[in-house]
């Protein structure tokens, strides 16, 4: 146990913050490089990644999305949350410390299907949201994508139906 936590320590002391930086953005989005049909070298446009930067990024939490795959390519420093549109299209539905930030949970229900088309008048102004827990007006809204809006809002949850 002590020789990997040594190990560890020695690793992220080796890596600057030039290479931890290049290696966020390469867990952010590039590719693995296969250089030879035995080897498989994580490269990108400065250079290859190594073990230590790995460890490092993993260790530091540098990169942390609540989704696996795949992220979106571009870096958005403050982002704290990504949400998915019905097409699988990631973008950032929570910034920065705006508000406190509550664990992430799914509500009973379901959400309302996405309109095809958006109505001409609305009944107060949307709450945005990334997740169910960020729903605060009523206990019982669901966060959902409104097509209308392009982004996650609360939604009155709906009961589900199985086809």
């Amino acid at each position: 146990m002590q020789i990997s936590v040594l190990f560890l320590a020695l690793a992220l002391a080796v890596v600057s913050a030039e290479e931890s930086e290049e290696n966020t953005r390469l867990l952010q989005g590039a590719r693995p490089q296969v250089t030879s049909q035995h080897s498989l070298t994580l490269s990108s446009s400065s250079g290859s990644l190594s073990p230590a930067g790995l460890l490092f990024n993993i260790f530091s939490g540098a990169v942390s999305k609540p989704h696996p795959h795949p992220y979106p390519t571009t870096l958005h420093q403050s982002c704290t949350y990504w949400c998915s549109t019905p097409e699988n299209q990631f973008y950032c539905c929570e910034h920065g410390p705006t508000k406190p930030t509550l664990p992430p949970f799914v509500r009973p229900g379901c959400c309302p299907a996405v309109r095809p088309v958006c109505p001409a008048t609305r009944v107060g102004p949307p709450e945005t949201c990334s997740h169910d827990h960020a729903c605060t007006r009523n206990p019982t809204d669901k966060c959902c994508f409104d097509r209308c809006l392009g982004r996650h809002v609360c939604k009155p949850a709906q009961p589900c139906y199985s086809s």
